[in-house]
C-alpha cells in the first residue's frame, strides 16, 4: 500500500514547483483553501471533480507534516499520533518508507 503522501508532487515545470496532487494543477494549498472556506470534502470532490477523497486526505496530511505545530512536539507524543488524532485521517496508513 502507498503512503497517502506519494499523491503529492511537486515538478518545477508545474506551477513554479509547488505541491499539487498527483501531477494535476490543483495546489495542496487550494485543498486547504477550501476546507478554511467551510467546504465538505464531498463539496471539494464535486468542485473539482479530477479530485478523490485520498487526495483532500493527502493534503492535510502533506499540511500537517509542514506545520510546526506545537501539540506535535508536546511531551510523550509523538507526530504520528499527533496526525492520527486529526478526525479525516482517521484510519488512514500514514507510513513512512
Amino acid at each position: 500500500m502507498t503512503s497517502l503522501l506519494d499523491r503529492i508532487s511537486s515538478e518545477p515545470e508545474k506551477l513554479g514547483g509547488r505541491p499539487c496532487i498527483r501531477g494535476l494543477r490543483i495546489r495542496v494549498v487550494d485543498i486547504l483553501d477550501l476546507l478554511a472556506a467551510g467546504l465538505t470534502h464531498d463539496e471539494i470532490v464535486a468542485e473539482l471533480p479530477d479530485l478523490e477523497l485520498d487526495d483532500i486526505k493527502a493534503a492535510l496530511a502533506f499540511a500537517a507534516r509542514r506545520v510546526d505545530h506545537p501539540l506535535a512536539s508536546r511531551p510523550g507524543r509523538n507526530f504520528k499520533e499527533f496526525l492520527l488524532a486529526i478526525p479525516s485521517l482517521e484510519g488512514v496508513d500514514l507510513t513512512r518508507e
